[in-house]
């Protein structure tokens, strides 16, 4: 069996040596490719530990795990928030432990200039939940309409309310819990990621780009100087 680890920030694959070069965790589709092409047709265990990012880079991760031809599970291990819940939706067989989570809304954009542009955005925006939701609808059998209201409320879900609706297929160790009466919930300390504004991504792509970035001692301190950016940015 091959493990495939789907971690940080769900990102496009132009941008994820932007996070590598910074140190933050983050998966592309070519990471996820990558995982499945060294599988070789052996089963895949796709460990998931995000907070969710740009949304078609999580298509495309469905639509390789969903492609994929030999048995797939999904290991929800701490949070599949966002774009990373609905890529889970792409496995076999979807497992959560006990101590993770589960996210769905709406999805995010932005718009500048007149009331057209603004409305063309919102109607875009609508047009992507749709697209979403069909995942999770798929998934769960339940209707667009109840799923679309789920996303609207921005629903969190253990892993009970996420077996429950038909998101997962099974609780991590929950046979072991009935078989030996085991202890419940560990606690969850991750943090949230974010995706890097587009600013800074070109920030970074500019210092990275300098000649005299050229030894560890250089890089730390261009690394650090990014870092401080972020605390005049926005994000997504």
């Amino acid at each position: 069996m091959k493990e495939v680890r789907i971690e940080g920030a769900i990102v496009p694959d132009e941008d994820k040596w932007i996070y590598d070069w910074l140190g933050y965790d983050a998966t592309c589709p070519g990471d996820v490719r990558k995982g499945i092409d060294e599988a070789a047709g052996d089963t895949i265990t796709f460990a998931i530990n995000s907070p969710g990012g740009e949304i078609s880079a999580g298509s495309e991760i469905w639509y390789l795990i969903n492609g994929y031809g030999s048995e797939t599970t999904a290991d929800i291990v701490g949070y599949a928030c966002s774009a990373a819940s609905y890529l889970a939706m792409g496995a076999d067989r979807i497992r959560m432990a006990p101590s993770a989570l589960m996210m769905i809304h709406p999805v995010s954009g932005s718009a500048n200039g007149n009331h057209n542009a603004l409305e063309k955005e919102a109607g875009v925006l609508r047009i992507a939940d749709k697209a979403i939701s069909n995942t999770y609808r798929i998934r769960t059998g339940k209707s667009s309409e109840e799923i679309l209201k789920l996303m609207e409320a921005e629903t969190w879900m253990d892993c009970e309310k996420a077996k429950e609706l038909g998101f997962i297929d099974e609780i991590i160790g929950e046979e072991k819990e009935q078989n030996t009466g085991a202890a419940g919930m560990m606690p969850l300390y991750n943090g949230f990621g974010a995706l890097l504004d587009e600013s800074v991504k070109e920030k970074v792509r500019n210092a990275a780009g300098r000649p005299q970035i050229c030894d560890d001692t250089v890089l730390v301190q261009s690394r650090l100087n990014i870092l401080k950016m972020r605390r005049n940015e926005d994000y997504v």
